[in-house]
């Protein structure tokens, strides 16, 4: 019976939850238009690889379309992002990218650092910056930059699949497109996800003025970790994530939001457990009082993730992934569920040649390879 309450109460905190999304669905879908737009686009580079080849060239050909300039800052002896860029350069002449070797302190986390010294140099108003492991078409980062030229705040997108992906690494990435405006609506902006993020140019630099910025686990970290009541708005803009990619993406991003915001986060696994459970209850349960509230519970929770589905995922996905994701929901809460569990508990961080320690504030320590 203890079980069941937990239950019940799992399903009444997601229904909540999912109210706070529908509020911010019809904030940001305000916001997705084509308007004009322009800005500058920074991607750093972490130790040890180079930039992805598709990305670099949809974000060219998203400059020939927009007033958006496009800097890869990579790393000494990284021969793979200057060449790739010149050779986009010479199919599309007209594309406004650049590549920018910038050593920094081995003391710092790689690619935070250099997302800090790509914002010394001469910016637009509105900065953006956009993982290497995302690879988003021109609509989207246009959608976004657009809406961050307009309102003075951070401004996201939700990730989301793209071509090429395995049929399980897929799944997972529509598994976060669908779960993405509940992370949101309970953490708030530290849950977005760290892929596009489009933010005025003075909120970067007085972010990246902050002594721990640094050792942020990566540049989205740097707003939110250093004012947590930042002005956010999350759209329903899918940021494609790069085949190969998923799996790293989202442990990372769990290891972060578990040291920074652990009950928010344990709030969010009671958010993703309640249909599931729901469901094993009203399917097993062998007394009538224990199955009514399971199928009470089922009800809540299941109309919670539909109502989730037919906005944030018809916008995002359209509406056969929606509906295909709403039907699927239970699986994907249960395998984020797992994946969760390593997330809360390895600190070790991967990122390219880098390893690092993650703290219980999200700041991330270099280790050395004899380091345990």
């Amino acid at each position: 019976m203890i079980f069941v309450i937990f239950v019940a109460i799992a399903a009444l905190i997601v229904f909540v939850v999912t109210i706070i999304s529908l509020v911010e669905f019809f904030k940001g879908r305000r916001l997705v238009t084509q308007l004009p737009a322009h800005g500058d686009v920074i991607v750093p580079i972490p130790d040890g690889i180079g930039a992805n080849p598709n990305q670099v060239i949809l974000l060219g050909a998203t400059t020939t379309k927009a007033q958006i300039q496009v800097r890869w800052i990579y790393s000494p002896g990284d021969e793979q992002t200057p060449k790739t860029v010149k050779e986009v350069q010479k199919r599309v002449p007209t594309a406004n990218i650049r590549a920018i070797e910038t050593p920094v302190p081995g003391r710092h986390v790689a690619q935070v650092g250099r997302m800090i010294e790509a914002l010394k140099e001469p910016t637009e108003e509105t900065v953006a910056f956009v993982a290497p492991e995302c690879q988003p078409a021109s609509k989207e980062i246009i959608e976004l930059m657009a809406a961050g030229n307009s309102h003075r705040c951070v401004v996201a997108g939700i990730p989301g699949p793209s071509p090429g992906m395995k049929r399980f690494e897929s799944s997972v990435a529509m598994a976060q497109c669908h779960q993405a405006p509940i992370l949101f609506a309970v953490n708030r902006a530290e849950g977005i996800w760290p892929l596009i993020t489009v933010a005025p140019r003075d909120l970067w630099h007085r972010a990246s003025t902050n002594t721990l910025s640094t050792n942020r686990s990566n540049p989205t970290a740097i707003l939110t970790g250093d004012d947590r009541n930042l002005p956010v708005l999350v759209l329903p803009t899918v940021a494609a994530m790069a085949p190969g990619t998923v799996k790293g993406v989202q442990r990372r991003h769990f290891q972060h939001l578990t040291r920074t915001q652990p009950l928010k986060t344990l709030v969010f696994a009671c958010c993703l457990f309640a249909l599931p459970a729901s469901l094993l209850v009203s399917v097993f349960a062998n007394s009538g009082t224990i199955q009514n509230i399971g199928v009470f519970a089922l009800a809540l929770s299941a109309t919670s993730r539909g109502a989730i589905a037919a906005t944030w995922g018809t916008k995002a996905l359209g509406t056969l992934r929606a509906v295909q994701g709403w039907f699927l929901a239970p699986l994907w809460d249960l395998q984020t569920l797992v994946s969760m569990i390593p997330a809360a508990i390895l600190s070790s961080v991967k990122l390219g040649e880098g390893r690092y320690k993650i703290t219980s504030g999200g700041v991330l320590i270099p280790v050395r390879n004899n380091d345990t």
